[in-house]
């Protein structure tokens, strides 16, 4: 949708994997179902363009053994997990002169996820059996919120910086883990520990860029760059 100053871009998607065998690995993926929706919108105005994109993405995955490991037969090994990423992004590019530029905007992303093996039997005794589910990852949360802002200068036909800044925080929490219904001695030291953690992280770069001719640029810059854990790593 748009006319002469704004756009809307709205994308809604399905996909259906029934399976997918691994000749290479012990695993086989025995079911991936998984939606999204996404808007984004561009507007130009006076002083500048504003874009924001807001999201949804919904997936739920399976491994176990196919027939030719002997899935169908008796042998098993269910292995699930189910994950909900959403996300909100606004950006705003302001002409502060036909030579500089700034861009400010923030994005936030909500993240849950849940990792699970169902038993295979009830029997606490034998393997992958007991009276619930082997928890890996139970209320897995993952919330990030960042702010940014960049000047980019066009001093003349021959030389151009950028200098940017993005400030963000990370908080991260689970809830208690089970092997199969039983609380174990590893199990009981990890929900005895703290699971709730916050990052803050700061990132920033400094470029600078000589075009000197039609055919030769040279760019020099430094960064900065950090990256949170996934609750997987975390």
């Amino acid at each position: 949708l748009r006319n002469d100053r704004h756009q809307a871009v709205i994308k809604v998607g399905q996909q259906n994997i029934p399976y997918q065998g691994f000749p290479n690995v012990r695993m086989d993926m025995v079911g991936d179902d998984s939606w999204f929706a996404n808007i984004s919108t561009k507007s130009q105005f006076d002083w500048g363009i504003l874009e924001t994109r807001a999201y949804h993405e919904d997936a739920r995955h399976k491994m176990n053994f196919l027939k030719d490991k002997g899935g169908e037969s008796g042998r098993t090994m269910p292995m699930d997990t189910h994950g909900i990423n959403q996300g909100l992004m606004v950006k705003a590019n302001i002409d502060i002169t036909d030579k500089h530029l700034l861009t400010v905007g923030s994005e936030y992303q909500r993240y849950r996820l849940n990792d699970w093996w169902d038993p295979i039997g009830t029997d606490p005794m034998k393997m992958m059996q007991g009276s619930g589910p082997f928890w890996n990852i139970f209320e897995g949360k993952r919330d990030r919120l960042d702010v940014f802002t960049e000047w980019e200068a066009r001093w003349n036909a021959q030389w151009l910086t950028q200098v940017g800044i993005r400030v963000g925080g990370v908080e991260m929490d689970t809830g208690d883990v089970m092997d199969y219904g039983k609380l174990t001695p590893e199990a009981t030291a990890f929900n005895n520990t703290k699971h709730k953690r916050t990052d803050v992280n700061i990132d920033w770069t400094a470029l600078a860029r000589y075009t000197f001719n039609d055919m030769q640029t040279y760019e020099f810059g430094v960064a900065r760059k950090t990256r949170s854990p996934s609750l997987y790593e975390r």
